[in-house]
């Protein structure tokens, strides 16, 4: 259970990096958990895991793939759902943070961990 909390820990207190701040260089080319917040309250608005943090974030995340969770959370804050505008809620309002772990079966028990905290409380982020 330490190696659960030391990574959340990791990863709260990592520097968010806004989605329109982000560049390549910004972004490590390597396997990890990452999780995109909103920073209109701090909510977890996804949690995933990649073999790629930098692919993910910049060729799926800011190449247009939103997903359901973050729909949700504009929909509630009467955002119109168009894809310009659910980019626009993306770059201008979210940040992501992430942690590496290279060890993929290590990475399915962390994904659901932070899944299960972050997803259901309120955190500072």
């Amino acid at each position: 259970m330490d190696y659960f909390k030391e990574k959340l820990e990791a990863l709260l207190t990592t520097p968010p990096l806004y989605f329109k701040d982000i560049s390549e260089n910004l972004v490590p080319d390597l396997p990890g958990i990452y999780c995109i917040f909103s920073n209109i309250e701090g909510k977890t608005l996804y949690v995933g895991k990649t073999k790629n943090i930098k692919e993910r974030i910049l060729d799926t995340h800011l190449a247009g793939w939103i997903g359901e969770r973050i729909f949700q959370y504009a929909k509630s804050k009467n955002i119109s759902y168009t894809k310009e505008d659910l980019m626009g809620f993306l770059i201008n309002y979210c940040f992501v943070r992430w942690i590496i772990e290279t060890d993929y079966k290590k990475q399915d028990s962390l994904e659901s961990y932070l899944s299960g905290i972050l997803y259901a409380r309120n955190f500072p982020v």
